[in-house]
């Protein structure tokens, strides 16, 4: 089923909305543990350097998503070079990317964004590397993306997105 922009933006269909909204946020979800990985969790020892490499997911995360960073990060982490970071990462790891571009498209197509904000969300994200991606949003093509993403990352992983994706789920 193919998806305007209009379709999902502000006047769409409130189950559309709502099945875009929950797949940016397992999209997310996915880009946050995928950062964990690449920040080294599977080798930290102590819950010092874990909680660092989730701060420096999350704030990477945070950044690529167009969302607010975390405060408490804010006071502990370079964000220049965290986003450098994030940008480096982006660039060589093509599924996640093409993750990210499509989420901010859908973000920006549902208008979520803060009050306050100027221009798109991840501007600069897909300025720098969505040329091209001008089709249609189709909710099947992106909940494929999501699951493709997911499912590229190791076992133990992709256990972990779903076993937290179903117990939020539960909650509602």
């Amino acid at each position: 089923m193919e998806l305007t922009a209009a379709l999902i933006g502000a006047n769409g269909a409130p189950h559309e909305r709502s099945q875009m909204h929950e797949l940016t946020e397992l999209a997310y979800t996915t880009v946050f543990d995928a950062l964990k990985l690449a920040h080294g969790a599977d080798e930290v020892h102590s819950a010092k350097d874990r909680k660092r490499c989730d701060q420096r997911a999350k704030m990477a995360a945070d950044y690529l998503f167009g969302r607010e960073l975390d405060p408490d990060a804010l006071e502990t982490l370079s964000v220049a070079r965290e986003q450098e970071l994030a940008r480096d990462w982006l660039k060589r790891n093509e599924v996640m990317r093409e993750l990210v571009l499509e989420s901010l498209r859908v973000l920006n197509a549902m208008d979520d964004h803060p009050r306050g904000r100027t221009g798109p969300i991840g501007e600069g994200l897909v300025m720098a590397y969505g040329r091209g991606s001008f089709k249609a949003l189709d909710l099947a093509a992106y909940d494929a993306l999501v699951q493709r993403a997911i499912y590229s990352l190791p076992l133990h992983t992709q256990q972990s997105i779903f076993y937290g994706w179903a117990k939020t789920r539960s909650c509602h």
